[in-house]
């Protein structure tokens, strides 16, 4: 046993005796705003756009919508649509219970859009009757799907490297 350790593996100097820090917390004081009560949009590398259903309620629960596109900007809008008889409509679907899925690949192939992964809009809105969904304000999604791929990548570049040989004292 080295000479700055007790027999309990403490340090000498880690017990109660101890000089006691002071500091100068403030509290929390906001109440946080539950997913499901604000508007959410995310857009999948598979073409999917998914919304919640406050974000179908905001829209006005359409069966269909319209999609606008600002090259500018980088900002898509999503727009209710009542009208069967638009050929270019994108259909509703309800991919969960808590989750709305558009299949959006045409309009994301015809502008460009290609999200190499999940991405979350940080603040869509609604202007106009028009969801805003800011390209430019996003952030990426890491589901269970990406953790694992990202795991087994540092494992097979850990496997990689020739590990060090320690020595023992």
């Amino acid at each position: 046993m080295r000479n700055d350790q007790t027999r309990d593996g403490e340090h000498e100097g880690d017990s109660a005796e101890r000089e006691a820090i002071r500091f100068d917390f403030e509290e929390f004081t906001e109440v946080p705003q539950p997913v499901g009560t604000r508007l959410y949009a995310s857009l999948y590398p598979n073409g999917q756009l998914r919304i919640n259903p406050k974000t179908l309620a905001a829209l006005g629960q359409p069966p269909s919508v319209i999609l606008f596109f600002d090259p500018h900007r980088q900002v898509i809008g999503v727009k209710a649509n009542y009208n069967g008889d638009v050929p270019h409509a994108v259909r509703i679907r309800f991919h969960t219970q808590t989750q709305i899925a558009m299949p959006v690949t045409k309009f994301l192939d015809r502008h460009g859009i290609r999200p190499a992964y999940t991405i979350r809009f940080l603040d869509p809105y609604m202007q106009d009757g028009t969801l805003i969904l800011d390209l430019n304000r996003t952030v990426r999604v890491k589901g269970a799907t990406a953790i694992a791929r990202e795991r087994a990548e540092a494992a097979a570049r850990a496997a990689e490297k020739p590990k060090k040989i320690r020595r023992a004292y």
